[in-house]
């Protein structure tokens, strides 16, 4: 629940309706009900989620490094990985507004993860544009073992 999987997907619905469809990939395992879930979003609504399942390390940080941005709806997490892994790769990083964010990477923006409507309109501000340039990396990240 934390992760916001279902806000992320409803939003990803209403962008459908204004015949918005940005390709989307997800992380979850296979044969759950979040699964189930994107599987009749695609059929009924023609989003374009793939659920990759549960992927190797390697696997993970190649999906990141061709995507164009990442996006985070975490509420919390113990560190964040995919974060760390999406500064390094200076690939852009859209997340929730949370502190725990900003103590391991700099996001080119933030959203309520908890509101539908915020989710779905940083996901079209973003969308539309093109070249974004993520900040620059940031110690957080590139010094993260020291600072343990």
């Amino acid at each position: 629940i934390h992760k916001n999987h279902n806000t992320l997907i409803n939003a990803i619905i209403e962008l459908s309706k204004e015949s918005i469809r940005p390709s989307f990939l997800f992380t979850i395992k296979e044969n759950s009900k979040l699964d189930t879930l994107i599987s009749l979003t695609n059929n009924k609504f023609k989003t374009k989620i793939i659920n990759l399942g549960v992927i190797s390390e390697k696997k993970c940080l190649e999906n990141i490094n061709c995507s164009r941005y990442l996006i985070y709806p975490s509420r919390f997490e113990s560190l964040g990985l995919p974060l760390i892994e999406a500064n390094i790769l200076n690939i852009p990083i859209i997340s929730s507004d949370e502190e725990y964010v900003n103590e391991v990477c700099e996001p080119v923006a933030t959203f309520d993860s908890l509101s539908i409507e915020e989710t779905k309109k940083i996901i079209k501000k973003f969308y539309f544009k093109t070249n974004v340039t993520p900040p620059k990396k940031s110690y957080k990240s590139n010094n993260f073992l020291e600072l343990l």
